[in-house]
Order: C-alpha cells, then sequence, then structure tokens
C-alpha cells in the first residue's frame, strides 16, 4: 500500500496512519516508545542509499491544482484506485469498529482518547527534539553516505539515542515505574 497525500484527493491522511499505528500499540500493549522513531525518508531527503550503496534525493511530493482535478473527475483514475479505495474505507471502518467497541470511542475521557492523547504529546516532543540535526540518518542533508548512524538496522528505528533522551529529561520512566508500583 502507498501513501498518498490529502484526504481530498481520496487519499490516505496522516491522522489515519497515526491512528492505525497507535491502535495497534495499544491492543498489543506494546509501549507507545516503539513507534517513535522519526522518519529517515522525507521528501526533500535522501534516501539511505542501500540499494546500490549510494544516497538518493527525495523529491519533495506535490499535488498540483491539476492533479487535484485528475484526483477528483477522472473516471479513469476513478477505476484505477477503486479497490484501493474499497481497502482504505474497510481498515478505517475496523479501526472505527475498534474504537468504539473495545476502546470506549473516541470521547474525551475514553481510553483511547486519553491514551492517543498522551502518545501525541510525546510524539510531539520528539518530533520536535529529534530532527535531522539530532538524529544521524545513512544520509547526510547534503547526500553524503555515512557508515556510522544512530539508526537500529539500516534507515530503520533511527535516532533511538534522542528518543531516550527526551523520555529521560522529561522524567518518563520515573513516571512508568511509580504508575507500575502504584496500581
Amino acid at each position: 500500500m502507498y501513501l498518498k497525500l490529502e484526504k481530498k484527493a481520496r487519499v490516505f491522511p496522516r491522522k489515519d496512519y497515526w491512528h492505525s499505528c497507535f491502535l495497534n500499540c495499544l491492543l498489543s500493549i506494546i509501549q507507545n516508545i516503539a513507534i517513535f522513531p522519526p522518519s529517515a525518508k522525507q521528501s526533500g531527503a535522501y534516501d539511505d542509499g542501500q540499494y546500490h550503496g549510494q544516497c538518493y534525493f527525495i523529491e519533495p511530493s506535490v499535488v498540483t491544482p491539476g492533479m487535484q482535478d485528475f484526483f477528483d473527475n477522472s473516471e479513469y483514475w476513478k477505476s484505477i484506485s477503486f479497490w484501493d479505495d474499497v481497502l482504505y474505507e474497510a481498515v478505517n471502518a475496523s479501526l472505527d469498529k475498534t474504537i468504539e467497541e473495545t476502546l470506549g470511542g473516541r470521547e474525551p475521557g475514553s481510553l483511547f482518547a486519553t491514551q492517543y492523547s498522551q502518545f501525541l504529546y510525546w510524539k510531539a516532543k520528539v518530533d520536535e527534539r529529534c530532527t535531522g540535526d539530532t538524529v544521524v540518518l545513512p544520509c547526510s542533508k547534503n547526500g553524503t553516505r555515512r557508515d556510522q548512524t544512530d539508526c537500529i538496522l539500516a534507515d530503520l528505528g533511527c535516532g533511538f539515542d534522542c528518543i531516550d533522551e527526551v523520555f529521560r529529561s522529561n522524567n518518563y520512566f520515573d513516571k512508568q515505574d511509580q504508575r507500575a508500583s502504584n496500581p
């Protein structure tokens, strides 16, 4: 499956992506920290160079007005994206049903709303602190491949030192220990 840019263009919005990731963690009782790593593949940056051992520039993604019109009105586009849309709607219906029936819905105070709010809080802290300036990605800002990174594997799980520091500097682990000892 691929990520498209805007819901208006019948695409996969980032908000739904994070709902899905967060829901998987919440249901499988994985700590939120498991899905925090900053993306090593961003438009306007470089791919990790695993393919031929060199970094490749990732062109910024743009949806022009003409492209938007094509997405909105083209029968051809509608025919080739039909099953993507069916899958997208089915997955979102399943996510919505799980959130409503298992996690108390999205209303303030529900398990999902409370935990998702906390997830977004920590994600924002990590996104703010763990940028291309603080995370050693496989490719530098000018496209030079690095041998030493702070990624777990290739360009996956990058920035774990920075993420750990964000949580430690905000006493996250102390708070978790206190919660565990005082249920």
